[in-house]
């Protein structure tokens, strides 16, 4: 079929669906939010996943099970928002089985850089993948305990104050007690979290080998946790070609050498044209300075801010401004105070050629 014929068939398919009623839409946003607040990273991903369809066949979250049953009816056929775009209902969820799966959900818990949870002697920590059995943990879906196959234990939160979130805590392992809200957990936006919202777990540093886990209510790169070994890690570095790296600081953007700290760290917000420092949560922005010329630092994220889109030359290595086009993003070595810069593209210019390297 001619690529072209096909997609426009598919796009025409796409516009003859509706948007779902605002009955059905509250019903779908209800169910989103049902099961705790929103956290940074996407809820929406939670619906359809293995664990949130068991968790909806379980009881474990009430709300979506009304419009599971809309989703799989003939009223499916709409359109909701999804993930920054126009999804059918009817993709997210699917029938429960009968006999239901189990409720035992074993897995792995890994880092935003591929580093893996593991118990010792009653403690967390991660660590890099060693293949040992305190790496394997078991979820109870029907009490939302998390227990530790190494040593038949439940994961168990010691918040330093419970009038006072902001302390955190600690983790330890402790004999099952499915009355016990500290080992309640629930597993949402790539964060483990009590069922309560107070705290979350959470690496000491992610990059450090045998680092400790705690509880803590403050979400970043280091609260990130994905259950299983398949889908590839959302961080990167942007390496030039001799391994300088981009960083933040405090909003501003640096050339340097490889310092092996957070502040190398980035992801794609919304697309994969808008860049997003994982130390400031802000996006690159290019801006037009009081001199009259473009610079370069971070600000607030909005899918709206034309000085925040960029294009990635994939064949020249370059990553050119979208919307002040013909700019790219220039890191110059002989800069003593290694500030980054947006540039005039100019090709096989090794200032201006970037690898995005993933974490894992």
């Amino acid at each position: 079929m001619n690529k072209l014929i096909g997609f426009t068939a598919v796009l025409s398919g796409v516009l003859a669906q509706e948007s779902c009623s605002s009955e059905i839409s509250g019903a779908y946003s209800d169910c989103l939010y049902s099961h705790g607040p929103s956290i940074v990273g996407t809820i929406f991903d939670d619906v359809q996943s293995y664990l949130g369809h068991v968790s909806i066949c379980y009881g474990v979250w009430p709300k979506c099970a009304e419009i599971q049953k809309i989703a799989v009816s003939s009223s499916g056929n709409c359109l909701v928002e999804g993930d920054g775009k126009m999804v059918a209902l009817n993709t997210l969820f699917t029938p429960c089985e009968d006999p239901l799966p189990p409720y035992l959900f074993d897995t792995q818990l890994y880092t935003a850089n591929g580093y893996i949870l593991s118990e010792y002697y009653g403690a967390l920590y991660t660590d890099i993948v060693r293949d040992y059995p305190n790496e394997h943990f078991t979820y109870n879906i029907t009490s939302q305990t998390l227990l530790s196959k190494s040593n038949g234990q439940c994961i168990e939160a010691v918040p330093n104050s419970i009038y006072s979130p902001a302390n955190g805590g600690t983790l330890k392992t402790s004999p099952c007690d499915y009355q016990n809200d500290n080992q309640r957990w629930i597993y949402r936006a790539k964060r483990l979290c009590l069922v309560n919202f107070k705290f979350c777990i959470k690496t000491e540093n992610l990059l450090k080998q045998s680092s400790p886990v705690r509880i803590d209510n403050y979400l970043d790169i280091n609260s990130v946790f994905t259950n299983g070994t398949t889908a590839k890690s959302e961080y990167f570095r942007i390496v030039s070609p001799s391994g300088k790296r981009i960083s933040e600081f405090y909003t501003g953007l640096y050339y340097d050498d490889a310092k092996n700290n957070l502040n190398e760290i980035f992801t794609f917000f919304d697309n994969e044209n808008m860049i997003r420092s994982v130390t400031s949560d802000q996006c690159l922005d290019a801006f037009l300075d009081y001199n009259g010329k473009y610079s370069i630092h971070t600000y607030l994220c909005t899918t709206d801010n034309s000085n925040q889109q960029w294009i990635y030359h994939a064949d020249t290595k370059q990553i050119e401004h979208k919307t002040h086009t013909g700019l790219c993003l220039d890191g110059d070595p002989t800069f003593t105070d290694h500030h980054l810069q947006v540039y005039e593209c100019s090709p096989n210019n090794p200032n201006q050629q970037w690898n995005f390297e993933y974490l894992y």
